[in-house]
């Protein structure tokens, strides 16, 4: 932050002064990944077990160390980057990651020894100021900067102050790598951070990974208080090659995907559906539970349906499988009317009869579609262009 050289900067004891807004110089915020990582703020990368976070986290830093392109095509500023690991021995996983993933080595730093980021975040920040600055610092897990209760908003956001500071002071990203809470499937993402939700709230941008069926594994903004949020990238991790290093095998590197569209919310639950071959068991009980409940007094318009799931916080793709599942009849109220839904006992109880449908007109040339049957169902799917 700048301050006009008029500006009043009379100290006061507690360390903090008045100044005037007038006298603030107004700055252009910089990110390190446009839209993703902004520089000089703390930014949360959270998700499931196996989820790719740190293979993320390393794929960013060499980037960074490099001033590489980002899967979007835009360039990152090449810069230093320091790495604080916990869960990673620097020697052979943090090291051969690094030259898999194409860092220059000589751009990063690993925290080595002893170090406690709770007490330890002033002479962290004096190394790197002795080393000459940095453009990234990875936090892994961030986590390990409280020193009391993470679960408890007041001291989360007591022990977060220091790492934005120092984020603020040396123009520095702060990356936090962070874990999903248990048993918060089909929840908010950002709320979905193990701990505080002060984890969420602090940061000024929350990415969310995710893995699943296939290996497939997506990256999204949960949160981003400095610009949008959803969409995001698909990706992969990869047994990759190490230069130099024939004899290392199974060094993983993320390669990069398509492009996301979308809301996290629906992104996050589409790819977990199906993670480890199972389903999101609590999205999968909200939608099938909202479903029985609208379909319980006879069919109803798809349209309909499919606006109150979203309001209900139910994503298409989390509703198409509910639907599937439940063996919910398709059908159409008339040649060109809209398509209808209805539980099978309802459909068979109803058969031969108009159903009382939203925006439904009785049209004799289209009975056969106002009867439906279980055989039926999947030449109405094919048909359907809505999903």
């Amino acid at each position: 932050m700048k301050i006009a050289q008029n500006a009043g900067k009379r100290p006061e004891s507690g360390g903090f002064s008045l100044v005037s807004a007038a006298d603030i110089v107004p700055e252009r915020l910089e990110w390190l990944w446009p839209g993703y990582l902004p520089q000089g703020k703390l930014t949360i990368l959270a998700g499931r077990k196996g989820s790719g976070k740190t293979a993320l986290s390393i794929r960013m830093a060499a980037t960074v160390s490099t001033g590489g392109l980002w899967p979007d095509g835009s360039r990152a500023p090449r810069g230093r980057v320091i790495v604080m690991s916990k869960e990673d021995d620097l020697a052979d996983t943090i090291v051969p990651r690094l030259r898999a993933a194409g860092a220059d080595l000589d751009q990063v730093r690993l925290v080595k020894g002893c170090f406690d980021p709770a007490e330890g975040m002033a002479e962290l920040e004096a190394l790197i100021l002795a080393a000459g600055g940095a453009a990234l610092l990875v936090l892994d897990p961030i986590v390990t900067v409280c020193r009391g209760d993470s679960h408890k908003a007041t001291e989360v956001r007591r022990a977060l102050q220091p790492v934005v500071d120092l984020a603020s002071r040396l123009r520095c990203c702060v990356l936090g790598i962070s874990h999903f809470a248990k048993a918060t499937q089909g929840r908010d993402p950002g709320e979905r951070v193990i701990g505080s939700q002060a984890f969420s709230a602090v940061a000024r941008a929350v990415l969310v990974a995710s893995r699943g069926q296939d290996d497939r594994r997506i990256l999204t903004r949960a949160d981003c208080n400095l610009g949008p949020s959803g969409a995001g990238w698909g990706f992969t991790v990869e047994p990759t090659p190490v230069p130099g290093y024939p004899e290392l095998q199974g060094v993983i590197a993320v390669r990069w995907g398509e492009r996301l569209a979308g809301d996290a919310a629906s992104i996050l639950a589409e790819c977990e559906a199906q993670c480890e071959g199972g389903t999101d068991q609590g999205a999968s009980r909200v939608a099938d539970t909202f479903l029985r409940e609208e379909l319980a007094d006879g069919p109803l318009g798809a349209a309909g349906i499919k606006q109150r799931a979203e309001e209900a916080g139910i994503s298409a793709a989390t509703l198409r499988r509910a639907r599937e599942r439940l063996g919910v009849t398709v059908g159409k109220s008339a040649m060109a009317g809209g398509w209808i839904w209805g539980l099978p006992k309802v459909a068979a109880a109803t058969e031969g009869a108009q159903p009382n449908t939203e925006g439904a007109h009785p049209n004799t040339e289209d009975a056969h579609q106002n009867s439906w049957t279980p055989s039926e169902v999947r030449e109405h799917l094919r048909d359907e262009e809505e999903w």
